[in-house]
């Protein structure tokens, strides 16, 4: 590109009929009201999360809560549940929890899921579902770990929607979270929720071949 060069002549030139021009303009005069009104800026409500108001303790009982689902059953997989009462594995003191009993020593045992089948669809549009869940040692790895998570299950549109997906890399208690917002397929998906559960999954690459119990407590919504 050509660069523009101008005369140092010119240039002072140009300068003081600037100057001159600008001494010659009269002084400001103040500014006019108009009845242009001035536009406001409306910002679009974000929705909250309503509070949790439903609560799964399993403080006497396993609160119909099942092993597998409707749609997968896990009665071939040597997988159930039953109430617990071990204080060890019941969350902060409580009475009881749910013990899902798991078997992970076979091939095709890449699955153990606890759920809770409603009567009728709930709308879980902007809910949050929590839950506590204790991983026993002999479950626990820190290579190619299985991972736990909380779902729910859409019946009438066939989608299930997870949470975070947490690896099983140390014995305790972890926090499960599913926080639920608008569908990010779009449409009323979550305002027809079937069933709520947890799932443990093992990939084909694990080396866990546990045969035993895990617990689960404190579900809301």
């Amino acid at each position: 590109m050509k660069k523009l060069f101008v005369p140092f002549f010119l240039f002072c030139f140009i300068v003081l009929l600037i100057f001159f021009n600008s001494c010659s303009k009269s002084s400001p005069t103040n500014p006019q009201p108009t009845n242009t009104p001035t536009p406001t800026y409306t910002a679009t409500e974000t929705p909250t999360q309503y509070p949790q108001t439903n609560f799964y303790n399993f403080e006497t009982n396993t609160e119909s809560w099942n092993a597998g689902s409707p749609l997968f059953s896990m009665d071939d997989f040597g997988i159930s549940v039953a109430h617990n009462t071990n204080p060890i594995y019941c969350y902060n003191g409580s009475a009881g929890s749910l013990q899902l009993n798991t078997d992970f020593t076979k091939s095709l045992n890449l699955f153990a899921i606890a759920s809770f089948s409603f009567s009728t669809e709930q709308n879980l549009e902007y809910h949050t579902i929590t839950a506590k869940f204790y991983a026993p040692a002999g479950i626990v790895t820190t290579t190619n770990p299985l991972t736990v998570s909380l779902y729910v299950f859409l019946s009438t549109k066939g989608y299930s929607y997870w949470g975070e997906l947490k690896p099983l890399t140390t014995e305790g208690w972890y926090d499960l979270v599913l926080v639920i917002q608008e569908s990010p397929i779009g449409g009323d998906y979550f305002q027809h929720i079937s069933e709520i559960g947890i799932v443990i999954m093992k990939n084909t690459s694990s080396s866990v071949n546990y045969v035993g119990p895990v617990y689960i407590d404190e579900v809301a919504w």
